[in-house]
């Protein structure tokens, strides 16, 4: 496979330089380092060594988090935020499924659909009931596969629906060297107006949030932003947003994060 080689400066050198999207995925590459003589062409030692090129881990994400709506507006699942890295061209595959038995009646086949964003029209929604949705992701090429659920309680009061994302993340894992941003979004229910109120808290996790030096804004933001290197490597948090109107209404909505071991840089030594 030819790729479109770097720089000059970098091909007749000892250090050869790549830039992101050159190699392609799923490929073998064989680079090949000659060494000459500058007053002749002769070639008087090389050495190959072989690059597999694989694919990287595609990821499923379903916006909001686990939340409580009204019985009175439909339930809109959205998986657009769903992320490849390698960005290749072929497209998502989505399978979506309820969790919950029972769940609603489907006769329409709304679940069937292969699409990124679906939605279950109020009519089909029982209000004091648990739902809990999963999204199965594809796309090749590999196949790669990832999956995504979400806990929806349906309640019959009229409440605000709360969307918390990670603003900085395509997915629900994280370094703990980065910083975290948690932005919200609040849809007001149809027959009523919201004045929010927000209030985050920390569900689940090994950090005190009360502790104003772990992040860079108040508990009382429609954003939470926790500073670098504050979350714990193999750690899950859970994070929780509470939404007031001012007629006393409140909706909810939490979101998990897995603290990963940050990324670490290596060393390729060719040996003639």
């Amino acid at each position: 496979e030819l790729i479109s080689w770097p720089a000059p400066n970098t091909v007749h050198s000892t250090t050869l330089y790549l830039p992101p999207n050159t190699l392609q995925s799923g490929y073998s590459y064989v680079m090949r380092l000659s060494l000459g003589v500058n007053t002749s062409n002769l070639e008087i030692a090389y050495s190959d060594i072989r690059i597999n090129v694989i694919s990287s881990n595609v990821y499923a994400v379903i916006e909001g988090g686990n939340r409580t709506i009204s019985s009175r507006g439909d339930l809109v699942l959205n998986a657009s935020g769903s992320h490849d890295p390698d960005e290749e061209s072929y497209p998502f595959v989505y399978f979506w499924d309820c969790l919950s038995d029972p769940c609603f009646d489907d006769p329409e086949g709304i679940l069937l659909q292969n699409s990124p964003v679906i939605t279950i029209p109020s009519s089909k929604l029982v209000a004091d009931r648990n739902l809990t949705f999963k999204l199965q992701l594809i796309k090749d090429p590999g196949p790669r596969s990832s999956s995504a659920s979400v806990m929806i309680y349906v309640s019959s009061e009229l409440l605000p629906e709360i969307l918390v994302t990670t603003n900085n993340l395509p997915y629900s894992e994280i370094s703990p060297d980065n910083r975290l941003v948690l932005t919200s979004r609040v849809m007001s229910s149809a027959n009523e107006s919201c004045t929010p109120s927000y209030e985050w808290s920390l569900i689940s996790g090994d950090i005190d949030l009360l502790q104003p030096q772990v992040r860079t804004t108040t508990l009382f933001s429609p954003n939470l932003v926790l500073r670098p290197n504050v979350l714990v490597q193999n750690q899950e948090y859970i994070f929780e947003l509470r939404v007031t109107c001012e007629t006393g209404s409140l909706g909810t909505s939490r979101i998990g994060l897995l603290v990963r071991e940050p990324p670490r840089g290596g060393i390729l030594t060719v040996t003639p």
